[in-house]
């Protein structure tokens, strides 16, 4: 079997739209073996089995780019017609029957002499196959192979670039100079002469979007113990390549980290993270979002010239305090947040309040020690003043964290463990223990949210409660006829759930039915709002004891 190939015309297309800049294209043949100049590019004659040959020449093109071009791109491809037979109609036609075809690849270097190894079927070796301005997509398969995709995905594009600049389509700079290799596919060819023409084309691309950045700017966040998380949506009318957090710490070096994003697509979310060890003892971060299309130039949301400022502190305070909500930002502004809603009528008059967060590793472990129950909080914040009651229930939520969306919660500094967010409930330290209080838990937003009466410590912990003790008051005396003083006595764990709680005298008469959505405690007062008399009362409610649900009682003595 003989086979001979050639290409005998190098065709230049070079559009220039009205008002934009000149730009020049020219293309020699080259020898591969001496680089002299050659009038066209053969495989020379094929005899036997063969697949992949490297053509003996190669092509070189200089090119001066356009001087008045957002965008422009220079493509590679044949154009045999439609009238050929098939799908697929690029490379060379068998001379004697205008039909036989001879596929092409190409690939591009910035030498004269690269690695000429590989070939289209190998991925990252830089190969093409040459396509034909006619193909259209093969029925049944699973990947788009006509010419738009091709030249949509760029795997037509020599080379790209904008004012008086070029890129290779992998985006690295492109010199003046280019050289293309062509490589043809013997296999199962039949026998005969293959010619054909390779195409340049070289335009302005006119109707491209610029790439764009949404982004929520962060400008505070409380504590220095958090991962900061900066999250970007962006979105081009090329795939996205990558994006870079830069950032910088107390006005220190510049620093840059990738930020982690799907695959390569048009639209997609971006995210850095910079880590608690790299915050811990600041008071301000500047940052800034860099990313890249391929085509545009690298698109900035802020600078580091002009960064976003986050001031790090290590409390939030609220002079004048009436009622209103207040809000603990974090460094992650798409999970919610700890946050305390005060309303009207909770407080006389104005109060200066400070919510701060505190280090997990420093506050009181769980004192319970009930099986399933987690020792240290997952989060705690000092909510002063100290000690401060409200006439009527305030919501308090604590933020926790899941960053990685699995359900689990991980520590303040990132560390994961195996407890399950739905498990999670509200504590209060009462100087002694904690007082597990309950809580309603919001997966989406990683909260978890009661009602409360004063303030103190407020921490979040893990466990289900084991025994009925767990529920019973600590309180065995309380005073409510002095007010700021053991004014009511807890239920633990109650908080949240559809409880009911009712006190009775020692005759058995009811007092006082304490239920959902009040809180669960008793000050002391009857239904009427009256404090009941010196004496010992019994309350009776029912929770779950290790899966069941049992009836507690007690007593409580009021002293007045």
């Amino acid at each position: 079997m003989i086979r001979k190939s050639i290409v005998i015309i190098f065709h230049i297309v070079l559009l220039v739209a009205s008002n934009l800049g000149a730009a020049s294209l020219e293309v020699t043949a080259r020898n591969i073996a001496d680089n002299q100049q050659a009038y066209s590019i053969s495989f020379g004659t094929i005899t036997g089995a063969a697949s992949f040959i490297n053509a003996e020449q190669y092509i070189e093109l200089n090119m001066v780019a356009y001087t008045d071009v957002p965008l422009w791109q220079m493509d590679i491809y044949t154009d045999n017609g439609s009238g050929q037979p098939g799908h697929q109609k690029g490379g060379l036609i068998n001379v004697a029957n205008n039909n036989g075809r001879l596929p092409l690849s190409w690939k591009v270097s910035t030498t004269n002499a690269p690695s000429l190894s590989g070939n289209p079927n190998n991925a990252g070796m830089g190969w093409y196959w040459l396509k034909d301005k006619n193909d259209i997509d093969i029925p049944g398969t699973s990947a788009n192979e006509s010419w738009s995709a091709a030249q949509a995905g760029r795997y037509t594009t020599v080379c790209y670039g904008g004012v008086n600049k070029a890129y290779l389509n992998d985006g690295a700079v492109a010199p003046s100079s280019l050289n293309v290799f062509v490589q043809g596919d013997f296999t199962d060819v039949p026998a005969g002469e293959y010619r054909g023409t390779i195409w340049f084309e070289m335009y302005p691309v006119l109707a491209v979007s610029s790439i764009t950045i949404q982004h929520a700017p962060i400008n505070s966040i409380v504590g220095d113990k958090n991962r900061f998380f900066v999250r970007a949506e962006m979105s081009s009318s090329w795939d996205i390549l990558w994006a870079n957090l830069h950032y910088r710490i107390d006005s220190g070096s510049w620093q840059v980290k990738r930020m982690s994003m799907a695959a390569s697509v048009k639209s997609t979310r971006a995210t850095g993270i910079i880590e608690p060890a790299e915050l811990k003892g600041a008071s301000s971060l500047e940052y800034a979002i860099e990313t890249y299309d391929g085509w545009n130039d690298p698109c900035w949301w802020a600078s580091k010239t002009t960064p976003q400022t986050v001031t790090i502190v290590k409390a939030m305070l609220y002079n004048g305090m009436v009622a209103g909500e207040l809000t603990i930002p974090d460094g992650n502004p798409e999970d919610g947040a700890t946050l305390l809603n005060i309303p009207p009528g909770a407080l006389n008059g104005p109060v200066d309040i400070s919510i701060r967060q505190l280090d997990v590793n420093s506050v009181p472990v769980n004192s319970y020690g009930i099986a399933g129950y987690s020792d240290k909080p997952f989060n705690a914040y000092d909510f002063l003043p100290d000690g401060l009651v409200f006439n009527i229930p305030v919501t308090m939520t604590l933020l926790y964290y899941d960053l990685d969306n699995d359900g689990l919660v991980e520590l303040p500094d990132g560390t994961e463990t195996q407890v399950n967010e739905t498990d999670l409930l509200i504590a209060w330290w009462d100087s002694f223990q904690w007082r597990m209080l309950g809580g309603v838990v919001d997966t989406a937003l990683n909260t978890v949210t009661i009602q409360t009466n004063h303030f103190c410590i407020y921490a979040v912990f893990a466990g289900a409660p084991a025994s009925a003790d767990f529920y019973r008051p600590k309180e065995k005396i309380i005073t409510p006829a002095t007010p700021g003083d053991n004014d009511f006595a807890t239920f633990d764990g109650l908080a949240g759930s559809d409880f009911s709680i009712t006190i009775f005298d020692m005759s058995g008469r009811k007092v006082r039915t304490i239920a959902y959505p009040s809180l669960p405690q008793w000050d002391g007062k009857d239904d009427g709002a009256a404090v009941v008399e010196s004496g010992v009362y019994i309350y009776q409610f029912e929770a779950d004891v290790n899966g069941s649900i049992k009836r507690i009682s007690g007593t409580i003595t009021v002293a007045k």
